[in-house]
């Protein structure tokens, strides 16, 4: 049965909050090369999963999935994407088009996925059992940030799990030229910022219009890009990569510059601004005294390549904050 998802902004985050990269994928035997030979076994969350040829058809599940592909040069191995909660995919956008969309927020069931004949799912958010899939001879996939236990992420977790689908799809040479230019505009970035914020602090934050706030500790891709950008993220502290954060705490901390999230399908960056400054208990925060909000969508946080995107428009915000 098809279960629709009554999402808040907050629930997303928390349901979708990401986690660990470092130990999500590693390959053994020939994987271990820069050429895959098959079978080819990788290790996915503790799990072997073998393939014994390349995948053809891939089903992906949540917004990560599509755009790790993309940058891996596989795109065209997708047959049907779903459950992203119209997401922005970036500069993957046009690649992804013409690849048919199931739902934006509705989970499928087992007979649905059958229907899309996939070899291999990948996925981020999957209700079904796994083994009951591959009863199926569907091989799965969970998505870079959906393991657990969840460890600290990182770009090169990111850019470590491009190369490896590169191998898996025969795209090595797509995938690395896809690496080589996000690290650089990574560092480009870092270089930039690693002196003008200097001392300065940082939240994201993600909220309903009067429900809690929730934020990043150290386990979210936003808490790595609050580091590429020279800045300190206030709630480093928490080994979590979302939790609910009351006021008295947000107040005490009092970061230089807030960082609002949302996943909510259809809201502008405005709207989003706007929810933070109808909140009245925090109007004290310097950061909306002195107008240092940066907006971005959660897509632009998430652990894909289009974190890279995201992680230049904070850039570009903060700089303007900063002359």
């Amino acid at each position: 049965m098809r279960r629709t998802l009554m999402i808040a902004p907050l629930i997303v985050a928390a349901v979708l909050g990401l986690e660990a990269f470092g130990n999500d994928h590693t390959a053994s035997g020939s994987a271990s090369s820069a050429a895959a030979h098959f079978p080819l076994t990788i290790t996915n969350c503790g799990r072997k999963v073998t393939f014994k040829k390349r995948p053809k058809r891939v089903l992906t599940i949540g917004p990560e999935a599509p755009t790790l592909l993309a940058a891996a040069g596989a795109a065209n191995k997708i047959v049907a994407r779903n459950f992203e909660f119209g997401s922005p995919l970036g500069q993957y956008a046009k690649q992804l088009k013409k690849v048919k969309q199931l739902s934006p927020d509705k989970e499928l069931s087992k007979e649905e996925i059958l229907a899309q004949n996939p070899d291999l799912v990948m996925e981020a958010a999957l209700s079904i059992p796994i083994p009951d899939l591959n009863t199926a001879g569907i091989n799965v996939i969970v998505t870079p940030g959906r393991c657990k236990p969840r460890t600290s992420q990182s770009f090169p977790g990111i850019f470590s799990a491009i190369k490896l689908y590169g191998r898996l799809f025969g795209t090595e040479k797509a995938a690395n030229t896809a690496v080589t230019g996000l690290h650089k505009r990574v560092r480009a970035v870092q270089n930039r910022f690693k002196k003008k914020s200097a001392g300065k602090t940082a939240a994201a934050l993600i909220f309903s219009t009067a429900g809690p706030v929730g934020s990043y500790g150290k386990l979210g891709t936003v808490h790595n890009q609050i580091g590429a950008l020279g800045l300190r993220n206030v709630f480093a502290d928490q080994r979590k990569a979302f939790f609910e954060v009351n006021s008295e705490a947000l107040l005490k901390s009092d970061p230089d510059v807030l960082i609002l999230l949302s996943q909510k399908r259809g809201e502008t960056k405005a709207q989003i601004k706007s929810k933070l400054l109808s909140r009245p208990e925090l109007r004290e925060l310097k950061a909306i005294k002195n107008n240092r909000i940066i907006v971005l969508f959660y897509s632009e946080t998430a652990g894909s390549p289009v974190a890279v995107e995201g992680l230049e428009t904070m850039a570009k915000q903060l700089a303007v904050f900063l002359r």
